[in-house]
């Protein structure tokens, strides 16, 4: 599985590499991490890579690019609602 931090409007998006069932290839969004790019870099080496390609479509279709992860411990994820005003 390959994993990207993407640097978007919205903040940092961990983004993976899927195989659509079209046969084709595409990135979808996994995890925003609003400015916490450290967040990011650190979900993107160590958190997501241990999943399971199963697990990772998963959160990919309930991605959510108003839901916000920041990191709280080492292996603790905690979540946050953005409210755009």
């Amino acid at each position: 599985m390959l994993l990207q931090v993407e640097n978007t409007k919205d903040g940092y998006v961990v983004s993976g590499w899927f195989n659509e069932e079209s046969g084709y290839c595409r990135w979808r969004p996994l995890m925003n991490f609003g400015q916490a790019q450290g967040d990011a870099l650190w979900a993107c080496h160590s958190h997501l890579p241990k999943m399971d390609e199963l697990a990772l479509k998963r959160m990919a279709d309930r991605y959510n690019k108003n839901i916000q992860y920041h990191i709280s411990g080492l292996a603790a994820v905690r979540v946050f609602e953005h409210v755009k005003r």
